[in-house]
């Protein structure tokens, strides 16, 4: 059993008071964007989620299709992950990780 699997259990076997705390959080946003759209219901959201491990100062995006990536030992990944700070992307953001939307809870599981 990983970090992820102790973090995030199968939401299908248990009662909401047995979730670990993400599944908690993901079910707390989508209620609180549901309760803001019957109050304002003009206003359109967008959910999107991107998954991102930091170890020992290096980050790794727990999205991308490792089977793809075929590294050698000692040699540096071109495609490394680097947090990044623009106003134009809406403050810090990890630059080149990937980014998912999500409709529901069940998207970022």
């Amino acid at each position: 059993m990983g970090l992820l699997d102790s973090l995030m259990p199968s939401s299908e076997d248990l009662a909401n008071d047995d979730l670990g705390i993400m599944p908690r959080s993901f079910n707390h946003l989508f209620s609180a964007v549901k309760s803001q759209q019957s109050k304002q219901p003009n206003v359109r959201y967008l959910i999107r989620c991107s998954f991102i491990e930091i170890y020992n100062e290096d980050l790794r995006d727990l999205l991308a299709d490792t089977t793809q990536v075929k590294e050698l030992p000692g040699v540096k990944s071109k495609s490394k992950l680097e947090i990044k700070e623009s106003s134009s992307q809406g403050g810090v953001y990890v630059k080149d990780c990937i980014v998912k939307m999500a409709r529901s809870p069940k998207d970022l599981m």
